[in-house]
């Protein structure tokens, strides 16, 4: 054992003399391993802050609520009087208004009040014990005086000078650290929030602070008004409706995981195959072959441990890039605040061992072969044998056994999931048809190929296959990942560019509060330059599925004949003549404690149900039946995430005095707007279900200037605030979409610099051990310019075949993650738009590493004296 122990140790330290004289063969393992474990790292770290940051979300400058009072359905805020009420039964709770305001760059801006008074005594036991209030301006904030509070980073970009206007008022802005988990909210007291928003006696909600208040039956007898009592969910609603977001971000990272392992293994393959004669001799003198794979594999374990710390401290630096970009995504789109995220150790060991599983199940059948070559036998042989075809058939025959294995399973998933799962199968399949398929391309060019040189570059470049192979899968699996992401940022670029040119149809939108509707429309009224004015009343509301009813046999006078399968359309929407139709059906009960999630309620008049709605499905007489206000119509995010078809029954709390077993869906719309679920109704239903019909907003065509029509209404008490060009509109939804596939392409992108740097190093090393055939070529009068012609066409004509791979490839991960993937996951319908520039663009930037990787070392080799390249050893 002793021996054993004391030839490992020999054998280690032979090896770390061979790294000092070559340090590019360890830098190029470590090289890979950093680069996987950043990536994997980085995302992981932001996904884990963000899914965090679900479960521990707390009200403002307080603790995490137990519970929520909220207004009835089809109203935004409720009487103060709820708060006094509850506070007075000695119930400790939290008073909050939100709303939007204007700053003096035209920039709407959410603006929160809340009791600062009731947040300071259940905020104490935040990080640091004391209470979040201390040295604030508390005695300016309780009489209303314009103070807001900001973390420093929204101040520093907000308000650098302390100061700025919000609406009507310059107020003094208070900077917290970012640590107060304030994130890109604006604080104020609710007393000058009310002045601010112009809500005066109002609130938007009422946050319980103890479990037994919510459990409290009483606490139903202190409700007034309708208000409704909600459960908190600990964030599980919203780490729901972001699962897929995360899920993509983890699968981008988990990709560029993979590209770095392939730079890793090619460069542990390429350092074996520099120490073959090594390591031969090594086995001559006497070490044993068990003492000699003890020590490969300690090495790597020692190579994988160095590059996995390295790049966990550069994938936590790379989260604090990304989770700004997530953090706005995340905001915007769902509502999300993220909270300061805090490293953990375990993610380090998460990624050592992963990484070492990685490594050693694909290096150990490598360090076998190589320690049971024959004593006798050569190194040329051994070379050989590491750079045999035969792999290359196997990788073959298991992609086709991918291949038929992800085309079954995408024919039965109905899961995104498992969508994901099997686009990760068919993405690993890939890059293992790549090796035999260049090797066949090669083998056809060479016959085709006129005798003299030109023959024998293309039959040489069949030999580069194989050493060069894994830096190709690489390129070969960043470039199809890059052209399919971009595939589909293109395609839902184009279609919610169609998708707002047909929703948005007036010049200018109106959003005013209830009581001022009535005073917005007399003046529209009294304009003689308005040509069409339109309307959609909305309102939030509970919503269960059909997965969440009991049914029982009973009649229903608001049901409609059975669906035939027959009638179902996808075109849009007619008017109808067919008058509603009436059955009989089974009654389901809705359990209220289970309800957890919230749908927009909408409701429009008719010519904006015709002019806006861009059906997806519906059945024959749909829309005779709904504008009867005996259906609904849903949106395709609510129907995807729910498996709603058409003639299903749902519950929809606002709508429970009309229906209370539940309303028929009869249409299903495309909605790109929002991940939230849209419920749309006729408006004789929404008055007959007892909603407000003073929660309309107003949509306008004017025949002048649009400015014209916004000057007026201002002038007449009217705040900008409320109002919304279409173009701004259409213009920050752009933003929007570009931000929320920002770092999506950050990732795409990174992924393709980690391969480009990998076909970089391949490239590098490939031309050191082909110093001495090209010093013969050379010698035998290939000249200079010829011979850098000949190697720099090599090179290229292999990543060429990648990248004509790499097109149909992409193409096919693309039509996948829109058709499949992203339909699952979001319940969006986009279009294909395919966009040449994008491949061009990857090929471009696959060459120009390739070429940068040969003329490096290419130059060096035509500088060397022509005797010191003839006695490198040969590949």
């Amino acid at each position: 054992m002793t021996d054993a122990i004391r030839a490992t140790r020999a054998s280690l330290w032979l090896f770390a003399a061979h790294y000092r004289h070559k340090p590019l063969q360890a830098g190029a393992i470590l090289l890979g391993i950093i680069l996987a474990v950043t990536l994997l790292t980085g995302v992981k770290a932001t996904n884990e802050n963000a899914i965090n940051s679900y479960s521990q979300a707390s009200e403002l400058l307080s603790r995490q609520a137990s519970g929520y009072i909220l207004p009835p359905s089809g109203f935004a805020t409720m009487d103060e009087h709820q708060y006094f009420r509850l506070r007075q039964a000695g119930i400790p709770a939290l008073a909050v208004l939100e709303g939007v305001v204007m700053n003096s760059h035209k920039q709407r801006l959410a603006v929160t009040g809340s009791d600062l008074v009731a947040a300071s005594a259940w905020g104490r036991d935040h990080p640091g014990g004391d209470s979040p209030l201390v040295d604030l301006p508390l005695a300016a904030l309780l009489v209303g005086e314009p103070i807001v509070l900001m973390s420093r980073t929204q101040a520093a970009q907000l308000a650098p000078d302390g100061q700025m206007q919000l609406g009507r008022y310059q107020v003094q802005v208070v900077t917290l650290p970012d640590s107060r988990q304030l994130g890109n909210q604006i604080l104020t007291d609710i007393s000058f929030a009310q002045q601010l928003l112009n809500k005066p006696g109002r609130i938007s909600y009422v946050a319980l602070m103890r479990e037994s208040d919510v459990e409290n039956p009483q606490l139903s007898q202190l409700l007034q008004d309708n208000n409704n009592l909600r459960r908190e969910d600990g964030g599980s609603s919203l780490t729901k409706l972001t699962a897929s977001f995360h899920l993509n971000l983890q699968a981008m990272a988990m990709l560029a995981f993979l590209v770095g392992l392939f730079i890793a293994y090619n460069g542990i393959r390429y350092s074996l195959m520099k120490r073959q004669r090594l390591m031969l001799k090594v086995l001559q003198l006497g070490v044993s072959r068990k003492a000699l794979m003890a020590a490969l594999i300690i090495e790597l374990v020692l190579l994988v441990h160095l590059g996995s710390a390295i790049g966990f401290v550069l994938g936590l630096q790379l989260s604090q890039w990304l989770q700004p970009m997530v953090a706005m995504t995340l905001e915007q789109l769902y509502g999300a605040r993220l909270l300061p995220g805090q490293w953990q150790l375990s993610w380090l060991m998460e990624a050592i061992a992963l990484t070492l599983a990685t490594a050693l199940g694909a290096c150990i059948p490598l360090y076998r072969s190589l320690t049971r070559q024959s004593l006798a036998q050569s190194g040329q042989l051994l070379t050989q044998n590491l750079l045999h075809y035969r792999s290359h058939q196997l990788q073959f025959t298991l992609a086709l056994i991918l291949f038929f294995i992800s085309t079954l399973g995408f024919s039965l998933s109905q899961d995104y999931r498992i969508s994901l799962a099997l686009l990760a199968l068919l993405t690993l399949a890939i890059p293992l048809l790549l090796p035999q398929l260049m090797r066949w391309s090669l083998n056809l060019l060479t016959k085709l190929t006129p005798p003299g040189l030109g023959r024998y570059m293309v039959a040489e470049t069949k030999e580069l296959t194989a050493p060069l192979a894994l830096a190709m899968m690489a390129i070969l699996l960043a470039l199809s990942a890059t052209i399919a992401m971009n595939t589909l940022v293109g395609s839902f670029e184009h279609t919610l560019k169609n998708w707002l040119d047909n929703r948005l149809h007036g010049d200018l939108y109106i959003r005013p509060r209830p009581v001022d509707v009535s005073h917005v429309a007399e003046l529209l009224a009294d304009d003689v330059d308005i040509t069409a004015i339109h309307y959609q009343w909305e309102a939030f509301s509970d919503f269960a599925p059909p997965s969440q009813m009991v049914k029982t046999p009973t009649a229903d006078n608001h049901s409609g004949d059975a669906i035939d399968e027959q009638a179902i359309v996808n075109t849009d929407i007619k008017p109808e003549t067919q008058p509603p139709m009436t059955q009989t059906i089974a009654t389901p009960a809705v359990n209220s404690s289970a309800i957890t999630e919230q749908v927009l309620l909408l409701s429009r008049d008719t010519q904006a149900v015709y002019d806006t709605l861009a059906i997806k499905q519906a059945t024959s007489g749909a829309m005779t039946d709904f504008l009867a206000g005996n259906s609904a119509f849903i949106s395709e995010p609510l129907a995807m995430r729910h498996q709603l078809q058409l003639g299903d029954r749902i519950w929809v709390r606002a709508l429970a005095s009309v229906f209370p077993h539940g309303i028929r869906i009869l249409g299903i719309y495309h909605d790109y707007g929002k991940p939230m679920g849209e419920v749309l109704i006729a408006h004789n239903l929404w008055l007959q279900a007892g909603l407000s019909d003073d929660s309309r907003n107003f949509a306008v065509n004017y025949r002048k200037d649009i400015a014209v029509l916004e000057q007026r209404l201002q002038q007449a008490g009217l705040s900008p605030a409320i109002m919304y060009r279409q173009q701004k509109i259409k213009q920050q939804a752009f933003i929007m979409f570009n931000r929320t596939f920002a770092i999506t392409g950050v990732l795409s992108s990174l992924t393709l610099t980690v391969a480009a740097i990998g076909l970089f190093s391949a490239c590098i090393m490939l031309m050191q051990t082909r110093q001495a055939p090209l010093a013969r070529l050379y010698a035998l009068g290939v000249s200079r310019p010829r011979l850098m012609t000949l190697v720099s066409s090599q090179m290229l004509l292999l990543v060429l075949l990648t990248t004509l791979l790499a097109l149909p490839a992409g193409a096919l991960l693309g039509w996948l993650l829109i058709h499949k993937v992203t339909l699952q996951a979001f319940g969006w319908s986009l279009q294909l738009v395919w966009d040449w520039q994008v491949f061009f663009h990857a090929m471009l930037l696959a060459l120009t590493a390739c070429a940068l990787a040969v003329a490096i070392p290419l130059y060096r080799q035509i500088r060397r004296p022509l005797i010191s390249s003839l006695q490198q050893e040969t590949l």
